[in-house]
C-alpha cells in the first residue's frame, strides 16, 4: 500500500522535467500488487512474473478482486465469507456452461438385462480368457444363469441383499459376479489376503446372506448341471444395489460404499461409446475386484462384446511378463495406475490402442511418453461417484512449452462437477477449492453410516432435488474448461492406487493397548512415491515388533506402515495440538531388523547393492525385510527385473514375497542359480565427447557475457527544452 506523496515535479532551468511510468522486463516477486494513493483516488497496479502467470490470469484475478470490493461496499454487513468473487457471467459459466453433460441412456436397464441383450449379439464371441482358458459370451451367460438358480435355491435372497465373494482371480471371479446380479443381490467382494479380522468386519457390518468362498464355490461345480442354464427371475430394478465396496474410514473403520445399477449403467454406456469399445477390443483386468476400477474394466469390456483378459495378481506384479502378456493377448485397452504404467515400456505393443490412467496422480511426463503411440486419457473419480467423473483425452501439443499440467478433464455425462470454497460457493476458474461431484451417478450412501452420509452427500446449491458429493480433493477450474487435481483436503492419501485414511491404521494400533500415542502418516520415499509411516509413543516393554505383528494381523499389506518411529513425546504447537510438521524423517533404522548382519556370500552382497540402488538407501543386512525398508509391489518388479539383468537369473516376483529378506531372498537365489542362468548381454562404447545438457550449455551461454544490470533502479523522464549535453 503506498500513501507517500507523489513524487514533485524536478525544475530545473529553460527545461520542463516529467517523470514517466515505465514496464519492467523483470518481476522481483511472483506477484506483487501495489496500491497508489492518488489525487483522483486509489490506482491499482499488478507486477507478476511472466513465467507463472499468463496476462488472462492476472486479469481474472483483477477483475474477481474488483468484484470482491463491489459485494463489500454494497453491504458492508455480510460475512467474509458469503462476499462474491463471480461476476453472474462467469458463476454461469462454471456451475451451468462446464456441466453441460445431458447424456441419453436405457435408464429401466439393469447391468444384467444389458449383458444379456448382449449375448444375443455376440454369443459365440469370446467373452474371457484366463491363462489356457475361454468362455464365450453365451457359455458365461448360462454358468452364471446356473449360479444364480443355485443361489436362489439355497438362501432367500431378494434385491439389495448383500453376498460376499472371497476367491481368487479366474473366469470363476466372473461367474460368481454375474451369477449374483442375476439372482438379485449386490456382491461385497473381499480379498483373500485380507486379515481375519477385517474379513470378520466387513461380513459383520454388511451383513452378508452368504459367503461365497473357494469351498461353496466348489460345491456348486460339483452340481452345476443340477440347475437350469436360463436367466432366474429376481426382481431386481436399476434403482437397487449392484455392489457394495468398502474403502478406508477416517473412524478407524472401513466404511461400504453402495452403487446401484443405474449409475453403473450409465458410467459405463459413456465410457463404451468415448473409447467406442468394441467387439474387436481386448480389454485387460489389472485392477483387484475389491476395489471399483475393476467393475469399469469387466463391464465396459462385456457390455460392448468384447474380450476380458484375466490375470494372476503375480502377473500384475511382474513387469516382463506384464509386457509379455499386452503383446502375446493383443490388449487393445489398458486401465491401470501411474505408477504400474511407470515400470512398462511405452511403444512395444502393436494392438494396444488407448490407456486409461486414473487412481492416482499423474505426471505430464508420464502422459507425453506414451501418447506419440497410442490415445493416452488422465481420469479421476472417487468410489462414492462410481469409478470415474472425469476424463481428458490427452494430445502431444506443438509447443511442449506451453503444458504446465496434466488435467483429469471434464465431466462424463450425466455427472456434473463443481469447484467450491469453505463456505460452498463456486470459485473463479484458476482458483483452488474442493472438488465437488452432482449428478446421476453418485452412490446411494454409505452402509450403515447414516451421519457419515449426511455430511458428505449433501443437498445440491445449484440443482434443487439433487445431491452433491464433497470429495475432499483441491482441484480448480482451467479456462478452457478442464478440471486440474492439485492435492487432497485432509490426510487422506492414495498410495499405488490405494486410497487410505491414516485415521483407521491410527485407530488400529491404538486398539492394541500397546502404545501411548499414535499418528500415522504418508511420507515421500526415496525411491519415490509415498509410504507410510506411523510414529509412536510405546508403552513400557512393548518392542516395535509387537506393533508390526499386530498391524499385520488386522490391516491389507497396502496399510500397514513400512516404518516405525519411537519417541518419548510428540511435539506440540502453541495450542497445544500435535505438530505433525516437526515430526522427524524416518531415518534407515527406522525401516531396518534390530541386529542385523552385513551381508556374507556373493548372493547377499549383490542382492543388497540392487535393494540399495532400488530403495536409495545406504545399508542393508541380511535380516532386513525388504517390505519393511520401503519396498512394496512396484519395487520388487525392479528388483526382479535387476536381478534379471545384472544376477543373469531367471526369478519370479513371487519368491521375493515368499523370501523377504535378504538372507532368504538370497539363498533362494544361489537355488535357482545353475537352472536359470541367462545368457550375458553386450555391451556399447561410450562417445570420447559427449554433448553439453541444456542445463550446461545454458550456464556456458550466460558465461560469455560480461557486467549485469540486475541492480540498477531505472526512472524514465520525459524531457522538454534543450538540455545542456556537458550537464
Amino acid at each position: 500500500m503506498q500513501n507517500t506523496p507523489d513524487i514533485p515535479e524536478m525544475v530545473l532551468e529553460g527545461l520542463d522535467v516529467s517523470f514517466e511510468s515505465s514496464a519492467h522486463s523483470a518481476s522481483r516477486f511472483d506477484m506483487n500488487f501495489s496500491v497508489t494513493e492518488t489525487r483522483q483516488g486509489l490506482a491499482v497496479a499488478i507486477e507478476y512474473c511472466s513465467d507463472l502467470f499468463t496476462e488472462s490470469r492476472i486479469a481474472g484475478m483483477a477483475t474477481h478482486f474488483e468484484e470482491l470490493l463491489r459485494s463489500a461496499v454494497a453491504d458492508p454487513e455480510m460475512p467474509v465469507g458469503r462476499l462474491k468473487m463471480l461476476s453472474q457471467e462467469e458463476e454461469r459459466q462454471v456451475v451451468f456452461g462446464f456441466n453441460e453433460t445431458e447424456f441419453e441412456f436405457p435408464q429401466d436397464k439393469t447391468l444384467m438385462e444389458l449383458f444379456r441383450a448382449q449375448v444375443a449379439e455376440t454369443p459365440d464371441h469370446i467373452a474371457a480368457v484366463f491363462e489356457e482358458k475361454t468362455l464365450t459370451y453365451r457359455e458365461l451367460d448360462r454358468l452364471s444363469n446356473r449360479f444364480g438358480h443355485y443361489l436362489r435355491q439355497n438362501f432367500p435372497i431378494a434385491p439389495d441383499d448383500r453376498i460376499a465373494i472371497k476367491i481368487e482371480r479366474s473366469e470363476w471371479m466372473l461367474v460368481t459376479i454375474f451369477g449374483i446380479l442375476k439372482a438379485g443381490g449386490a456382491y461385497v467382494p473381499i480379498d483373500p489376503a485380507f486379515p481375519e479380522d477385517r474379513v470378520a468386519f466387513m461380513l459383520g457390518d454388511s451383513a452378508a446372506k452368504v459367503l461365497i468362498d473357494e469351498r461353496e464355490l466348489q460345491k456348486f461345480r460339483t452340481e452345476q448341471a443340477q440347475h437350469p442354464d436360463t436367466a432366474p427371475v429376481s426382481g431386481t430394478t436399476p434403482g437397487n444395489l449392484a455392489y457394495v465396496i468398502y474403502t478406508s474410514g477416517s473412524t478407524g473403520k472401513a466404511k461400504g460404499v453402495q452403487i446401484e445399477h443405474r449409475t453403473v449403467v450409465s458410467e459405463i454406456l459413456y465410457l463404451k461409446e468415448k473409447f467406442r469399445i468394441s467387439e474387436k477390443d481386448r480389454v485387460l483386468q489389472t485392477a483387484n475386484y475389491v476395489f471399483d476400477p475393476s467393475v469399469e474394466q469387466i463391464f465396459i469390456a462385456l457390455l460392448s462384446g468384447a474380450t476380458l483378459v484375466l490375470i494372476r495378481k503375480e502377473t500384475l506384479l511382474d513387469k516382463d511378463r506384464m509386457e509379455e502378456i499386452l503383446t502375446k493377448e493383443r490388449v487393445t485397452y489398458l486401465h491401470t495406475t501411474p505408477s504400474l504404467l511407470q515400470l512398462i515400456k511405452p511403444g512395444k505393443y502393436p494392438a494396444l490402442r488407448q490407456i486409461s490412467s486414473g487412481g492416482e496422480f499423474c505426471t505430464l511426463a508420464l502422459a507425453r511418453s506414451w501418447a506419440p503411440y497410442l490415445q493416452f486419457v488422465n481420469k479421476y473419480g472417487p468410489t462414492e461417484a462410481t469409478v470415474t467423473s472425469t476424463i481428458y483425452f490427452y494430445h502431444l501439443p506443438s509447443n511442449p512449452e506451453s503444458e504446465t499440467s496434466l488435467p483429469v478433464g471434464r465431466p462424463l455425462g450425466n455427472v456434473k462437477t463443481y469447484v467450491m470454497d469453505n463456505w460452498g460457493n463456486p470459485v473463479p476458474i484458476g482458483v483452488n477449492g474442493e472438488i465437488c461431484i452432482g449428478g446421476g451417478n453418485l452412490a446411494r450412501g454409505y452402509l450403515n453410516r447414516p451421519g457419515l452420509t449426511e455430511e458428505k452427500f449433501v443437498d445440491s446449491p445449484f440443482c434443487p432435488g439433487e445431491r452433491i458429493y464433497k470429495t475432499g480433493d483441491i482441484g480448480r477450474w482451467l479456462p478452457d474448461g478442464n478440471l486440474e487435481f492439485i492435492a487432497r483436503k485432509d490426510d487422506q492419501v492414495k498410495i499405488r492406487g490405494y486410497r487410505i485414511e491414516p485415521g483407521e491404521i491410527e485407530s488400529v494400533i491404538q486398539s492394541s493397548g500397546l502404545v501411548g500415542q499414535a499418528i500415522v502418516m504418508a511420507r515421500d520415499g526415496r525411491a519415490g512415491g509415498k509410504r507410510l509411516v506411523a510414529y509412536l509413543t510405546l508403552k513400557e516393554g512393548v518392542d516395535q515388533q509387537e506393533i508390526k505383528t499386530y498391524l499385520e494381523a488386522r490391516l491389507p499389506e497396502y496399510m500397514v506402515p513400512t516404518a516405525i518411529v519411537t519417541l518419548n513425546e510428540f511435539p506440540l504447537t502453541v495450542n497445544g495440538k500435535v505438530d505433525k510438521k516437526a515430526l522427524p524423517e524416518a531415518d534407515e533404522t527406522a525401516y531396518s531388523a534390530e541386529n542385523s548382519e552385513e551381508p556374507r556370500t556373493p548372493a547377499e552382497t549383490a542382492l543388497a547393492a540392487i535393494w540399495k540402488e532400488t530403495l536409495k538407501i545406504d545399508q542393508v543386512g541380511i535380516k532386513d525385510s525388504f517390505f519393511e525398508l520401503g519396498g512394496h509391489s512396484l519395487l520388487a518388479m525392479r528388483v526382479i527385473s535387476a536381478v534379471r539383468h545384472k544376477m543373469k537369473l531367471e526369478v519370479r516376483v513371487r519368491d521375493i514375497f515368499t523370501h523377504p529378506t535378504l538372507e532368504g531372498f538370497a539363498r533362494q537365489l544361489d537355488t535357482l542359480r545353475q537352472e536359470n542362468a541367462l545368457p550375458p548381454i553386450g555391451s556399447t562404447t561410450r562417445p570420447k565427447q559427449i554433448p553439453l545438457s541444456y542445463a550446461q550449455e545454458r550456464l556456458w551461454f550466460i558465461d560469455q557475457f560480461e557486467g549485469s544490470v540486475h541492480y540498477h533502479q531505472p526512472t524514465v523522464m520525459r524531457i522538454a527544452g534543450k538540455p545542456d549535453p556537458k550537464i
